[in-house]
């Protein structure tokens, strides 16, 4: 007698879908660092602008721009990247480290950066005074994302927290992170600013 359960599989998000179809094309290893020429020719195929161009430029140059920090949760970890010839610093202990890992290995990432160059976002903030009146202000937040990957596909800028974190941050900010029905994450300010501005890639990776 065969008796079948019925069984519930998260979905599956569209950027891991993606790598997964990237990772069966390009051997593990593969990927190098691009040469000045190959670099010029990249932003030519990706359409970069010039505010792109700069930023991923400056990036290349000064990253980690800032310097790790193991306050509260956070272990700050070094891991030396074959791919690189350096030095790169994580400020998780549960997924930033394993990204790093799985980027310097895989077959389309060719240079990986922690800590890239600061952006400032234009982001609504929404006070509330004690009286019950919404005043809403747009307002230059900081971001600096944890990781720039220079990939066969585009530049991408990653963020990587955990599924509790990111729970924690649409309770307080609703309107800023939301998570979608294929179970990607998404920060609508950032994504639009590094899309509009730098004909970036972000990618918000969650586990």
């Amino acid at each position: 007698m065969r008796i079948e359960l019925p069984v519930t599989l998260p979905p599956i998000s569209t950027w891991k879908q993606n790598e997964k179809l990237w990772a069966d094309v390009h051997p593990l290893g593969s990927a190098k660092p691009y040469s000045d020429d190959e670099m010029r020719a990249a932003f030519k195929d990706w359409g970069t602008p010039e505010a792109g161009q700069i930023y991923i430029l400056r990036s290349r140059k000064e990253a980690p721009t800032r310097k790790c920090s193991g306050r509260g949760a956070n272990v700050c970890s070094r891991y030396t990247s074959r791919k690189m010839g350096t030095r790169l610093g994580t400020e998780s202990k549960r997924v930033e480290f394993p990204a790093v890992v799985k980027a310097d290995f895989d077959g389309f990432t060719h240079e990986i950066y922690a800590q890239p160059l600061q952006a400032k976002v234009p982001t609504v903030i929404r006070y509330t005074s004690n009286r019950g009146k919404v005043t809403e202000y747009k307002h230059d937040v900081p971001c600096t994302p944890d990781l720039l990957r220079l990939t066969d596909y585009g530049p991408f800028l990653d963020e990587w927290k955990t599924e509790h974190e990111l729970k924690d941050l649409a309770k307080k900010n609703p309107r800023r992170f939301h998570k979608a029905e294929d179970g990607t994450w998404h920060c609508p300010e950032r994504e639009a600013y590094f899309k509009e501005e730098l004909v970036f890639r972000p990618r918000n990776n969650f586990t």
